[in-house]
Parts: C-alpha cells; sequence; structure tokens
C-alpha cells in the first residue's frame, strides 16, 4: 500500500512503498579514475504525478569475491520534481550503482549519475564518469517472466577488436556482477567472424560460477586485432560489463579504450552456435 508523509507546508504527500513491491536496476560496473576531489553525484527525476521514493545503493566490485556495499540511502522525490544524493566517490575503484524504483513507476523515474572532479586551484569542475538513465538496466524479469532464475541469451554483437603496437597490448576484460541472493553461473563466448566467408570460428567459451552478492573479472588477449562476437548466457541478475583495453608493456599501466555496457546488450532467442 501506498504510504503518506507529512510533506511541505504542512500537507500530507501520497508515497509510493517500496517494500511493498519495487522494480531493480543497476548500472554494472563503472570504473572510477584516480584522482583527489571526486564528487559522485546520484540523481532522480520524477515524472509521475506523485512522490516516489528512490533507494540507492554503491557496491565496490573486486576481481573476484563478494561485492562490498558502502553507501546505501533513499531520497524521496517530489511529484514532477527531482532528488540528489552526494557523496565521495573511491579514486581508482570499481563500483556498481544500483537503484530501487517504486513499481509502476519504472518509466516515470529516471535515475542518473556522474562523477565530478574538482580542482580547487580555478574552482573549476569536469566530469570524469556518466551513468544516464539508459546504463541502468533492470536486474529482473518482466512480471510473469523468470524472475531472472532463467537463462537468458544476450549480445554485444560484432565488435573490432584493436592491433596492439609494439609497445601495447590490447585484450577484453569481462567484469560480471551477481545481484542475486544465489550463485549463479555466466557463460562468456567469444567468436570470430571470418569476413571472406561470412561465418563464425569459436575462439572462446568459459563459464563462471559467481557466488551471490559477487564479481568475477576475466580477461583474454585471444581476439587482438580481430571483429569478434561476444554473448553471455545466464541469469539476468549477473551484469555483465566488458572493456575493451591496452596495457602498456614498459609499465604495466593500462588504458580503457572502449567500455561496452550492458545497456548495450541485445536480447537474442537462442544461443549462438559455433
Amino acid at each position: 500500500m501506498p504510504r503518506w508523509l507529512l510533506g511541505r507546508g504542512s500537507r500530507l504527500e501520497r508515497v509510493a512503498e517500496p517494500s511493498q513491491a519495487t522494480a531493480p536496476f543497476t548500472t554494472g560496473a563503472l570504473e572510477i579514475p584516480d584522482g583527489d576531489n571526486l564528487t559522485l553525484n546520484l540523481y532522480a527525476v520524477n515524472y509521475s504525478g506523485q512522490p516516489a521514493r528512490v533507494d540507492f545503493a554503491v557496491d565496490r566490485l573486486p576481481d573476484s569475491g563478494r561485492a562490498q556495499r558502502f553507501f546505501r540511502q533513499a531520497v524521496t522525490v517530489p511529484a514532477q520534481g527531482a532528488g540528489s544524493l552526494r557523496l565521495d566517490a573511491p579514486p581508482g575503484e570499481t563500483i556498481a550503482i544500483s537503484v530501487l524504483l517504486p513499481a509502476g513507476l519504472e518509466n516515470l523515474v529516471a535515475p542518473s549519475a556522474t562523477v565530478v572532479q574538482f580542482f580547487p586551484a580555478d574552482a573549476g569542475t569536469l566530469p570524469v564518469v556518466s551513468a544516464p538513465p539508459g546504463a541502468f538496466v533492470p536486474t529482473a524479469s518482466p512480471v510473469g517472466g523468470s524472475g531472472g532464475a532463467g537463462d537468458a541469451v544476450r549480445t554485444w554483437g560484432l565488435l573490432d577488436v584493436a592491433q596492439g603496437v609494439a609497445a601495447a597490448r590490447p585484450s577484453l576484460v569481462l567484469l560480471a556482477y551477481n545481484t542475486d541472493v544465489e550463485s549463479r553461473t555466466i557463460t562468456l563466448r567469444i567468436r570470430n567472424f571470418v569476413r571472406e566467408v561470412d561465418r563464425f570460428d569459436l575462439l572462446l567459451e568459459q563459464s563462471f560460477t559467481i557466488p551471490a552478492g559477487g564479481t568475477v573479472r576475466f580477461e583474454t588477449g585471444e581476439a587482438e586485432g580481430r571483429t569478434v562476437e561476444v554473448s553471455v548466457t545466464g541469469s539476468r541478475r549477473v551484469v555483465p560489463t566488458l572493456l575493451q583495453q591496452q596495457t602498456f608493456l614498459a609499465t604495466g599501466e593500462t588504458n580503457v579504450l572502449v567500455r561496452y555496457g550492458p545497456e548495450d546488450l541485445a536480447d537474442v532467442a537462442a544461443p549462438p552456435q559455433p
């Protein structure tokens, strides 16, 4: 049931109660750059005609093991208004931002987030990470679906992977975050596109069992210089992110060339065949 809160002008306002029915969304993995004076701004715009409570949570994602929740807070967003939260962003770490929206208002409440760096010398600011509303993907199936327990086949389509120069080596990195309370298995499949004959050769297929609330990180250099199709099979409660990065051999430093987020995945009807 909805509940009522004392709002402006001592008037009662009707608020959607998330504990009754909520719709979970998450960004998947977001890499925060190193640096000082980093702030994470969390936003929600409410296009509905009633106030809505929005629950934000932020987790650190290690390379493996359980995600570490370090922030959780709710904000009540007024009808046709906006709400915001602000916290320090952890430099050099990988995070995921999750949000619970009132069920029935998923298409009327738009969450977003930005990491902003402040430069005190001249009071300048610079956005360094952005997660628009489309970056928040649902982690449960629609009503009448499997609730996230069944397997889904999703693909990033055909990707061109860099050919490394002498001083650097490109790679693909899978970051997968299990938002479920049970362990889940996800399978990564990479197929090489043979352009001359318009067919695929299986390059890599590997499965990972991820504990409840846990993460996995997997890196491969097999796709260097190729055009590949990358797909994942598994529960929708496992949220995958794919990075194309390069590592400089002299220093061991890496930089991300392209991020393919969970919002970039397309559903396909059946597992692709090698």
